[in-house]
């Protein structure tokens, strides 16, 4: 069955993955625009906590707008957390 496709514009706030061999990069998952698949992106921090990254889709190669915004952890022992506005490019 065929997942259905997503809003044309998409945010979802999601928890990080920090390699451990790197420091400054994360990986995060988003939904293609078009078609609704998971995709995931590198996200690196000496970019800054705003960002806009242009990746396409894994499946249906159609280009993505990512606006990233990393927030940081509030206290010790809390994770990253990301927020990614997804929006096709054409």
């Amino acid at each position: 069955m065929k997942k259905k496709p997503k809003h044309l514009s998409e945010k979802k706030k999601k928890k990080m993955k920090r390699p451990a061999e790197r420091r400054n990069e994360f990986t995060a998952t988003y939904a293609c625009a078009v078609c609704g698949e998971e995709n995931e992106v590198f996200i690196e921090l000496r970019n800054g906590n705003k960002q806009t990254l242009v990746e396409d889709c894994e499946i249906c190669c159609r280009p993505n707008v990512l606006n990233i915004l990393v927030i940081p952890a509030a206290g010790e022992g809390d994770e990253d957390s990301i927020l990614i506005d997804v929006e096709f490019e054409g």
